[in-house]
């Protein structure tokens, strides 16, 4: 879409993004290619969407919401995971789960006419609160996840860090 064509407010957001307000309420300009403003160019926005599972075991009681996409719980069936400190087997004991997705948002603006691309990347997650929860993955994200697993398993683990202290 021509940025011409955005309305009062789409281009004020657009300008948000690009140029911004320091601690002192002046104008930032992190681009010194356009220093009179945004005047034209193209502004596309592409859409990512993936599954995203929350998981828990019915032995527990109750969610702690994890939301993981596929490959990262098909990990940590296999490995356990360090970011929720959890291990392996607590991940494998999980038999009741949520799906939800993930939109991953990618805006680009390509100013003319010297074509200088600036790309804002966001995402958000989302889980139905009416939905059901399920007592096993879909086929489709079991299929990944286990394809993922496998993956993983078939990996080194990697040795703990160590921490060594500087010589004196």
């Amino acid at each position: 879409m021509p940025v011409a064509n955005l309305g009062p407010k789409a281009k004020e957001a657009l300008f948000q993004l690009v140029y911004w307000l320091n601690e002192s309420g002046e104008l930032e300009d992190p681009t010194e290619s356009m220093p009179n403003g945004i005047n034209t160019g193209v502004l596309t926005l592409s859409i990512l969407e993936l599954p995203i599972i929350d998981g828990w075991s019915s032995a527990d009681g109750q969610l702690v919401s994890r939301p993981m996409d596929a490959g990262m719980l098909g990990t940590a069936l296999a490995k356990g995971s360090s970011w929720w400190e959890q291990s392996a087997s607590e991940f494998q004991a999980w038999d009741r789960f949520r799906i939800g997705v993930n939109k991953k948002y990618s805006l680009k603006l390509v100013t003319q006419p010297k074509n200088i691309a600036l790309t804002f990347q966001f995402s958000e997650t989302f889980f139905d609160p009416k939905a059901q929860t399920l007592d096993k993955l879909p086929p489709e994200i079991s299929t990944e996840v286990e394809l993922a697993r496998q993956r993983a398993a078939s990996q080194p683990s990697r040795p703990p860090a160590t921490t060594t202290p500087p010589p004196r």
